[in-house]
């Protein structure tokens, strides 16, 4: 199942955990540009995948996992 996040590029900087990633290394990282928009696909050891579409006026997320607000007030994804 994928999630679909919607995010405000008003919201600036998400603070977003993803346990279980020992070295930014380990992150397999694809990047497309285009005129319209930066398109990122990342694929992290613990399984998490998070397609990622930046626009001018937002971002847009679609994960393999559901994004969950945690007790901190960053965001994490469930297990």
């Amino acid at each position: 199942m994928l999630y679909k996040y919607v995010f405000e590029s008003s919201l600036g900087n998400l603070n977003v955990k993803t346990p279980k990633v020992e070295k930014f290394s380990d992150i397999k990282i694809t990047i497309e540009k285009s005129k319209d928009c930066i398109h990122n696909h990342s694929e992290y050891p613990n399984g998490l995948i998070i397609d990622s579409t930046q626009y001018a006026d937002k971002v847009i997320w679609m994960t393999n996992k559901r994004i969950i607000l945690l007790s901190d007030g960053t965001l994490g994804f469930e297990d």
